[in-house]
């Protein structure tokens, strides 16, 4: 297919938690002052392989002020294993990286307008928490393509809306990227309104419901729809 399916735009709240009352909400207003850069990796848990952990600990050494945000799983084992492996693999710097308990639609919706950035997950990206992000700001998301396709979606999206400053070539790439965001504000502030800009280009894209058509048009007159699935 020639494009990206089509993609309705995600449902965002009408109102949105101010930061104060997000963090406050989520329990981790100790943990976010005033020069706090707030990284966010949405993915679920076990996209985090532990070729990702050198990723973090480096964008946390070289950003003291920093936090990663994850979202918790369904079950506690699998959050408890990941924090010991970070623990081994980021060191210290794991006390910087903080699980939040599962949120309603306002919060989730919140912390992604809220987040500084957003660190996609290696080598499996994200899809529909990406679009998410995009739907309610243009928070600038961070990505590494994989040559697989679980690992290429973000750069695909970027590539629609013709914004290429956040595709890293390699690790270190990702991980300069990353600290840019966390020490540059102007930085940030324009990725931000580009991408909020551009972001509607993602929503309702035609160009695939024709060759669908096509294709299941196709297949039907190769073999009955009813006999798909017999042998």
């Amino acid at each position: 297919f020639s494009d990206f399916s089509y993609y309705y735009k995600p449902n965002v709240p009408e109102q949105l938690l101010d930061a104060p009352t997000l963090w406050q909400q989520l329990g981790i207003a100790h943990a976010v002052g005033p020069d706090t850069i707030v990284f966010v990796c949405q993915q679920t848990l076990f996209k985090l392989t532990p070729e990702f952990d050198d990723v973090f600990r480096a964008i946390l050494e070289a950003l003291p002020n920093a936090i990663i945000l994850l979202k918790k799983y369904g079950t506690s084992e699998l959050n408890e294993r990941l924090l010991a492996r970070l623990g081994t693999t980021v060191g210290p710097a794991t006390s910087r990286v903080l699980i939040l308990d599962n949120m309603h639609e306002q919060t989730w919706f919140s912390l992604l307008a809220h987040a500084d950035a957003i660190l996609d997950s290696y080598p499996f990206g994200g899809y529909t928490t990406v679009l998410e992000t995009w739907a309610v700001a243009g928070t600038p998301i961070v990505t590494l393509p994989h040559k697989l396709l679980a690992g290429r979606c973000t750069r695909a999206f970027y590539k629609i809306m013709g914004i290429k400053d956040l595709i890293a070539k390699n690790k270190q790439h990702y991980i300069d990227l990353a600290v840019r965001l966390g020490r540059d504000p102007a930085f940030r502030a324009d990725l931000r309104a580009r991408i909020a800009a551009r972001a509607p280009a993602l929503w309702e894209r035609r160009a695939t419901l024709a060759e669908w058509e096509d294709f299941l048009t196709q297949l039907a007159h190769r073999r009955p729809i009813t006999a798909l699935h017999q042998k």
